[in-house]
C-alpha cells in the first residue's frame, strides 16, 4: 500500500501512514498555535483601542480581520479534529492487523515444529512406497520370464490330452505309471524327466534365491537327483529301470517341484500328488508366480513330509507314491534281448527331431 504523502506518483491516494499523518498534524498545529497567538495580538489591539477610545472610532476592518482569524482558527481545529479522528482509526486498524500477523505466525510455527517431528515418517512412507513399486515390478518381470521359459520348452500352453503331459514334445503319465507296456519307451521317459531337471535347474536364474532340498544334474536321459550328501546310494538315474532307485528319484523330482510351488506362494493341497509337470503347469496360472514369497503354512509341510520320509527305511517312495509307480523287472543295460530290446519302429515314433509324434489322440495311450 503507498502512502499519499510518501509515494512519488501522480496518482491521488487518501490514505497516508502514520509519518506522514503525524506530520501534518503538527504542521497544522503550528499554524494554529500562530493564529492564536495573531488572534491574542488583536485582541490586546483591540482591548487596549476601546479602553484610549470610544467605540465609535474603533475601526471596523480589525473588527473584520479578528472575525476572519476566528473563523479560520475554528476551521483549522475542525480539521485538526478530523486528523486526530483518522489518526486513532488508522492505529486501531494497524493494532487489529498487528494481532492477525502475530496469530498466523504462530500458527505456522506450530505447523512447521509439528511437520518437523513427523517428517522422517513422510520419508519413510515414501520409502515403502517405492519399494512395493518395486517388488511389484519385479514380480512382473520374474513371472514374464519363467513364462517365456515355459513357453520355449513347450511346457505351456498345455496339450488337451487327459493321461499325458508333454514337455518340448516328450509326455510323461499324468497317473506317474511308468511301466513300459504303456506305449511310452524308457527312453523317451528318461529324456523328458531330464528336459524337467533342465527347466528346474534354469528357474533359479530368474526366482533367486532358490535352493532345491535335492540337488540335480542334468546329463540328458541320464539325469540325477540325490540327497545332499550327493555320495553312493543317495543319487539316483532317473531312467526307469524298474528298481526302487528310480521311484526314489521320481519322488525326489516332485518334492522338488513341490518346493518350487510353495516358494512362489502356492498351496501344497493345490498341487497333484503325482503329476510333477502338471503341478509345473498350474504354477504358471498361479497369480503369485514370481513374487518369491513362500507359503509358510505349506513349506512346514512339506519339510515335514520329507523329514518322515527321510526317517522311514531308505528307497521307499514318498508322498504317497507307491500307489502311482509300478515296479517294473530289474533292467539290465548288458541283457538286450530281442523280446527286451525296443523296437526301431517304436524309438521313431517318439523321434522328437521329426514333429509327427504318435500320440494323436490320448486314449491310445491310456494305462492298462
Amino acid at each position: 500500500m503507498q502512502c499519499g504523502g510518501c509515494a512519488k506518483s501522480s496518482e491521488h491516494i487518501n490514505m497516508l501512514c502514520a509519518n506522514c499523518t503525524g506530520s501534518t498534524i503538527q504542521q497544522k498545529r503550528n499554524i494554529l498555535m500562530a493564529l492564536w497567538a495573531d488572534v491574542a495580538v488583536l485582541r490586546e489591539k483591540a482591548a487596549h483601542t476601546l479602553d484610549g477610545k470610544d467605540s465609535a472610532s474603533v475601526d471596523p476592518n480589525e473588527l473584520l480581520a479578528l472575525d476572519d482569524l476566528q473563523r479560520e482558527r475554528e476551521r483549522c481545529q475542525a480539521v485538526l479534529d478530523r486528523d486526530r479522528i483518522a489518526l486513532a482509526k488508522l492505529k486501531h486498524h494497524i493494532a487489529e492487523r498487528q494481532g492477525e500477523l502475530l496469530a498466523a505466525k504462530s500458527r505456522l510455527h506450530a505447523t512447521s515444529t509439528e511437520e518437523g517431528d513427523d517428517g522422517s515418517d513422510y520419508v519413510m512412507e515414501g520409502l515403502r512406497r517405492v519399494v512395493r513399486w518395486n517388488e511389484q515390478n519385479l514380480s512382473a518381470m520374474r513371472r514374464t520370464k519363467v513364462l517365456q521359459l515355459f513357453q520355449l520348452l513347450q511346457l505351456i500352453p498345455a496339450p488337451p490330452m487327459h493321461y499325458f503331459r508333454t514337455i518340448t514334445k516328450l509326455p510323461l503319465p499324468s497317473s506317474g505309471h511308468y511301466d513300459t507296456t504303456d506305449h511310452v519307451p524308457p527312453e523317451v521317459v528318461s529324456a523328458a524327466l531330464g528336459r524337467m531337471i533342465h527347466l528346474l535347474l534354469l528357474l533359479p536364474k530368474y526366482l533367486s534365491p532358490l535352493v532345491y532340498p535335492h540337488p540335480m544334474i542334468f546329463n540328458g536321459s541320464f539325469s540325477t537327483i540325490g540327497e545332499q550328501s550327493g555320495e553312493g546310494a543317495a543319487c539316483h538315474t532317473l531312467y526307469p529301470d524298474g528298481s526302487m532307485g528310480f521311484a526314489r528319484g521320481v519322488a525326489m523330482l516332485w518334492q522338488n517341484v513341490a518346493y518350487l510351488c510353495i516358494s512362489q506362494g502356492m498351496s501344497l493341497d493345490e498341487l497333484h500328488e503325482a503329476d510333477s509337470l502338471g503341478n509345473l503347469a498350474r504354477l504358471a496360472e498361479s497369480p503369485t508366480l514370481g513374487s518369491c514369497a513362500p507359503h509358510k503354512a505349506s513349506m512346514e509341510r512339506l519339510h515335514q513330509v520329507m523329514a518322515e520320509a527321510t526317517a522311514a527305511s531308505g528307497g521307499l517312495p514318498l508322498v504317497a507314491m507307491a500307489s502311482s509307480l509300478r515296479i517294473l523287472s530289474e533292467y539290465n543295460p548288458n541283457d538286450m534281448t530281442a523280446a527286451s530290446r525296443p523296437a526301431a519302429s517304436n524309438l521313431s515314433e517318439w523321434n522328437v527331431i521329426e514333429s509327427r509324434p504318435s500320440f494323436r489322440s490320448s486314449s491310445q495311450f491310456a494305462p492298462s
